[in-house]
Protein backbone atom coordinates (compact mmCIF):
# COMPACT_ATOMS: atom_id res chain seq x y z
CA UNK A 1 0.00 0.00 0.00
CA UNK A 2 2.91 2.33 0.64
CA UNK A 3 4.12 2.14 -2.95
CA UNK A 4 0.73 3.11 -4.35
CA UNK A 5 0.27 6.25 -2.26
CA UNK A 6 3.01 8.32 -3.96
CA UNK A 7 1.63 7.35 -7.36
CA UNK A 8 -1.93 8.29 -6.36
CA UNK A 9 -0.78 11.66 -4.99
CA UNK A 10 1.36 12.35 -8.07
CA UNK A 11 -1.54 11.40 -10.35
CA UNK A 12 -3.91 13.72 -8.48
CA UNK A 13 -1.44 16.61 -8.83
CA UNK A 14 -1.06 16.05 -12.58
CA UNK A 15 -4.83 15.92 -12.95
CA UNK A 16 -5.33 19.11 -10.88
CA UNK A 17 -2.65 21.01 -12.80
CA UNK A 18 -4.14 19.84 -16.08
CA UNK A 19 -7.64 20.96 -15.11
CA UNK A 20 -6.32 24.29 -13.85
CA UNK A 21 -4.47 24.90 -17.10
CA UNK A 22 -7.55 24.00 -19.14
CA UNK A 23 -9.74 26.34 -17.08
CA UNK A 24 -7.18 29.14 -17.36
CA UNK A 25 -6.91 28.71 -21.13
CA UNK A 26 -10.66 28.61 -21.68
CA UNK A 27 -11.48 31.61 -19.45
CA UNK A 28 -8.92 33.98 -20.92
CA UNK A 29 -10.56 37.27 -21.92
CA UNK A 30 -9.51 39.87 -24.41
CA UNK A 31 -7.92 42.94 -22.76
CA UNK A 32 -10.18 45.95 -22.29
CA UNK A 33 -9.29 49.61 -22.73
CA UNK A 34 -8.42 51.50 -19.56
CA UNK A 35 -8.05 55.20 -18.85
CA UNK A 36 -4.28 54.78 -19.02
CA UNK A 37 -4.59 53.34 -22.54
CA UNK A 38 -6.70 56.26 -23.79
CA UNK A 39 -4.52 59.01 -25.21
CA UNK A 40 -4.44 62.16 -23.03
CA UNK A 41 -6.19 64.22 -25.72
CA UNK A 42 -9.24 61.96 -25.51
CA UNK A 43 -9.50 62.01 -21.70
CA UNK A 44 -11.97 64.48 -20.17
CA UNK A 45 -10.38 67.47 -18.49
CA UNK A 46 -11.63 69.62 -15.66
CA UNK A 47 -12.68 73.04 -17.01
CA UNK A 48 -10.57 74.80 -14.35
CA UNK A 49 -7.31 72.94 -14.88
CA UNK A 50 -4.89 72.95 -17.76
CA UNK A 51 -3.10 69.83 -18.95
CA UNK A 52 0.07 69.38 -16.95
CA UNK A 53 -1.18 71.34 -13.92
CA UNK A 54 -0.64 69.53 -10.62
CA UNK A 55 -3.81 68.21 -8.97
CA UNK A 56 -5.50 70.56 -6.53
CA UNK A 57 -4.72 69.79 -2.88
CA UNK A 58 -7.57 68.17 -0.96
CA UNK A 59 -9.84 70.49 0.98
CA UNK A 60 -8.88 70.32 4.67
CA UNK A 61 -11.42 69.04 7.16
CA UNK A 62 -12.98 71.55 9.55
CA UNK A 63 -11.33 72.04 12.93
CA UNK A 64 -13.03 73.20 16.11
CA UNK A 65 -10.43 75.39 17.77
CA UNK A 66 -12.36 76.73 20.75
CA UNK A 67 -15.77 76.61 22.42
CA UNK A 68 -16.71 79.32 24.92
CA UNK A 69 -19.89 80.12 26.83
CA UNK A 70 -21.49 83.33 27.97
CA UNK A 71 -22.03 83.50 30.86
CA UNK A 72 -18.99 81.38 31.57
CA UNK A 73 -20.17 78.01 32.86
CA UNK A 74 -18.29 76.19 35.61
CA UNK A 75 -16.74 72.95 34.42
CA UNK A 76 -16.78 69.63 36.25
CA UNK A 77 -14.65 66.49 35.92
CA UNK A 78 -11.74 67.97 34.00
CA UNK A 79 -13.77 70.25 31.78
CA UNK A 80 -16.01 67.77 29.94
CA UNK A 81 -19.14 68.61 31.97
CA UNK A 82 -20.51 72.15 31.97
CA UNK A 83 -22.82 73.12 34.82
CA UNK A 84 -25.81 75.36 34.07
CA UNK A 85 -26.94 77.82 36.77
CA UNK A 86 -30.07 76.82 38.75
CA UNK A 87 -33.46 77.60 37.24
CA UNK A 88 -34.31 78.55 33.68
CA UNK A 89 -31.85 80.70 31.82
CA UNK A 90 -29.98 81.58 28.66
CA UNK A 91 -26.49 80.64 27.57
CA UNK A 92 -24.57 81.44 24.37
CA UNK A 93 -22.20 78.82 22.97
CA UNK A 94 -19.56 80.39 20.70
CA UNK A 95 -17.42 78.23 18.43
CA UNK A 96 -14.22 79.21 16.71
CA UNK A 97 -13.66 76.83 13.78
CA UNK A 98 -11.60 76.73 10.59
CA UNK A 99 -12.62 75.33 7.18
CA UNK A 100 -16.27 75.24 8.28
CA UNK A 101 -19.33 76.62 6.53
CA UNK A 102 -21.80 75.81 9.29
CA UNK A 103 -21.95 74.50 12.84
CA UNK A 104 -24.77 72.35 14.26
CA UNK A 105 -25.66 72.10 17.94
CA UNK A 106 -27.51 69.01 19.23
CA UNK A 107 -28.59 67.92 22.69
CA UNK A 108 -28.86 64.20 23.49
CA UNK A 109 -29.86 62.79 26.89
CA UNK A 110 -27.19 60.78 28.70
CA UNK A 111 -27.62 57.03 28.94
CA UNK A 112 -27.59 54.01 26.67
CA UNK A 113 -29.31 54.04 23.28
CA UNK A 114 -30.48 57.64 23.65
CA UNK A 115 -29.47 58.78 20.14
CA UNK A 116 -33.06 58.78 18.84
CA UNK A 117 -34.02 61.20 21.63
CA UNK A 118 -31.48 63.83 20.62
CA UNK A 119 -32.75 67.12 19.28
CA UNK A 120 -31.29 69.84 17.14
CA UNK A 121 -30.88 73.00 19.18
CA UNK A 122 -29.85 75.07 16.17
CA UNK A 123 -27.41 75.76 13.35
CA UNK A 124 -25.25 78.72 12.45
CA UNK A 125 -24.62 78.96 8.71
CA UNK A 126 -22.81 82.30 8.67
CA UNK A 127 -19.07 81.91 9.24
CA UNK A 128 -18.40 85.63 8.70
CA UNK A 129 -19.06 86.48 12.37
CA UNK A 130 -18.03 83.16 13.96
CA UNK A 131 -20.48 80.47 14.97
CA UNK A 132 -22.82 80.82 17.94
CA UNK A 133 -26.02 79.48 19.47
CA UNK A 134 -28.25 81.23 22.00
CA UNK A 135 -29.99 78.51 24.03
CA UNK A 136 -32.83 79.12 26.45
CA UNK A 137 -32.72 76.15 28.80
CA UNK A 138 -35.60 75.08 31.07
CA UNK A 139 -35.76 75.13 34.87
CA UNK A 140 -35.98 71.31 35.00
CA UNK A 141 -32.86 69.24 35.59
CA UNK A 142 -30.85 68.19 32.54
CA UNK A 143 -28.18 65.56 32.12
CA UNK A 144 -27.24 65.51 28.45
CA UNK A 145 -24.50 65.69 25.87
CA UNK A 146 -24.11 68.83 23.79
CA UNK A 147 -22.86 67.86 20.34
CA UNK A 148 -21.10 70.48 18.25
CA UNK A 149 -20.50 69.57 14.61
CA UNK A 150 -18.49 71.75 12.23
CA UNK A 151 -19.36 71.08 8.58
CA UNK A 152 -17.32 72.17 5.58
CA UNK A 153 -16.29 71.09 2.07
CA UNK A 154 -13.55 68.87 3.56
CA UNK A 155 -15.91 66.89 5.81
CA UNK A 156 -17.14 67.19 9.37
CA UNK A 157 -15.61 67.42 12.84
CA UNK A 158 -17.40 66.73 16.11
CA UNK A 159 -16.86 67.84 19.70
CA UNK A 160 -19.06 67.13 22.68
CA UNK A 161 -19.58 68.34 26.21
CA UNK A 162 -21.67 67.07 29.06
CA UNK A 163 -24.40 69.42 30.29
CA UNK A 164 -25.47 69.17 33.93
CA UNK A 165 -28.35 71.19 35.41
Amino acid sequence: MRRIRPLVVAGALVLAVGIGTTVALTTRQAPTATAAAIPPAAQPMSPTTDPGDPPAPPTPAPRILEVTTSPRLPSLEGGFWLELPPGAGTVVFSVRATNAQQVRFTLTPTGNETGPYGKLLGEDRDPSDGFALLWRYPAEGISAHLGIQAIGPGGTTDKSFGIAH
